[in-house]
């Protein structure tokens, strides 16, 4: 979600993470001053997001762009504490080379896609971000 202050999480209904009932209990969300992705959030996602769901085996490997707040001393220390093994995508490439989203992704993107087109064209009900969120 892009933001540069917490209050344009407002309408997500993000207090709902902690609802045992909630689609998205135990989500966590962030925002930065310019908006973007910065070194602190990355690492905070990697520590808290990703090692906690990864599961016990190792090694593991994640596939990050060439976005720098992927690549600072401390998340790939922590990487390494953790047996991770992160591969870097060429910069500027991912558009191209990321792999799920040209294999995995666009295969439940178009199908979704037509759904909610439907959806939106027989109820007149708009489907946008702040909807999301409460599936």
């Amino acid at each position: 979600m892009p933001g540069k202050t917490k209050r344009k999480l407002e309408g997500y209904e993000i207090e709902s993470v902690m609802d045992d009932d909630s689609s998205i209990k135990g989500a966590n969300f962030s925002v930065s001053d310019s908006g973007w992705t910065k070194d602190g959030i990355a690492k905070l996602w990697f520590s808290e997001t990703f090692i906690k769901n990864i599961g016990q085996a190792r090694p593991q490997l994640l596939i990050c762009d060439g976005h720098g707040s992927h690549n600072n001393v401390e998340l790939i220390e922590l990487a390494r504490e953790n047996d991770i093994v992160i591969i870097e995508l060429p910069s500027h490439t991912s558009n191209w080379t990321q792999p799920f989203d040209r294999t995995v992704f666009k295969s439940l993107k178009s199908p979704r896609n037509r759904v909610l087109d439907d959806f939106i064209q027989n109820t007149g009900v708009a489907v946008g971000h702040r909807q999301f969120l409460n599936v």
